[in-house]
């Protein structure tokens, strides 16, 4: 090649290689601010008592790898992920006999109390914007729901009855709130509307149906029920229609999240000890993920 060429060659190609070390860099810049690519997809958090006590884990499956984001005397118990991914809201008795609500960030650091109450808290759940949690406080012996602005430290009482209303859980859009209450007898799954304080029963059965958990579309609720002598899943419409039973196991399966890409995690005690398990709900194919665990949150 001449030098003449060698000129052409690089008036020619410099542009395209400064546009695609740019693009590099940026690429490289969001990869470090955002700290997250689409393995955060494939990353579960659970608790297990593998050490003694309760502890929360943090399971990458695609490498098969855990590791756990809590150590402390206390059971740390109920792991819920945050909207964006970044700080996991937990149960905890470590600063008293009261269960209170703790949030950390997705690596374990940075470990903060948000309520401080004496009737103890369980179920957290977020809402879309990370703003509020909801969650259930004991009223003297039963559940009622409340939530806790996470802003303005206000507290706003959800449910004011004398049954047991339990495991909230916000739509995906943040219009709706459905949960488990035993109004009526047994436990079914309602759904409040936000703006217009109506309320819908999806499930009617004389068992228990519970933990209900939206799809990432908001068109699907996965809940557990009973009805069948054990628990298993089953998913129908946000309208509580076209009810279908996914798990049939002489076992209990037992609280269902949902994974961004709409696969399910549950825990079962097939194997005599609770273990989580994913379903794909289009191939129909189940895959136990992780031995000695329960109460599984999948990272959006």
């Amino acid at each position: 090649m001449t030098r003449i060429d060698m000129m052409i060659f690089l008036k020619l190609f410099y542009p395209i290689m400064r546009l695609v070390l740019l693009s590099a860099t940026l690429l490289i810049i969001v990869t470090i601010i955002v700290g997250r690519g689409v393995v955060d997809s494939e990353e579960i958090a659970f608790m297990s008592r593998r050490t003694g006590n309760f502890e929360i884990y943090l399971m990458d499956v695609r490498r098969n790898f855990v590791h756990n984001l809590t150590q402390h005397p206390a059971d740390d118990v109920s792991p819920a992920w945050s909207p964006d991914g970044e700080q996991i809201a937990f149960l905890s008795q470590r600063d008293g006999r009261y269960t209170e609500v703790y949030i950390m960030d997705f690596d374990g650091r940075h470990v903060r109390r948000i309520t401080n109450t004496t009737d103890s808290a369980i179920d957290p759940a977020w809402s879309p914007d990370g703003q509020q949690l909801i969650m259930a406080l004991l009223v003297g012996d039963n559940p009622e729901l409340f939530i806790f602005d996470l802003t303005s430290d206000d507290v706003q009482r959800f449910t004011d009855n004398f049954s047991i209303d339990r495991q909230p859980q916000w739509s995906p859009d943040g219009s709706q709130i459905a949960y488990a209450s035993n109004r009526d007898g047994t436990l079914e799954i309602f759904v409040h509307d936000l703006a217009t304080g109506d309320e819908r029963k999806l499930t009617s059965h004389f068992q228990n149906n519970t933990s209900p958990v939206w799809s990432p579309d908001g068109e699907r609720i996965a809940f557990q029920s009973d009805r069948n002598g054990n628990w298993d899943i089953y998913v129908m419409t946000a309208q509580g229609e076209r009810l279908s039973r996914l798990t049939n196991h002489v076992s209990n399966e037992e609280a269902p999240a949902w994974s961004p890409d709409g696969r399910l995690v549950y825990q079962s005690d097939r194997r005599g000890f609770w273990d989580v398990y994913v379903l794909d709900l289009e191939r129909g194919e189940e895959q136990r993920l992780v031995r000695d665990a329960r109460s599984p949150a999948w990272r959006p």
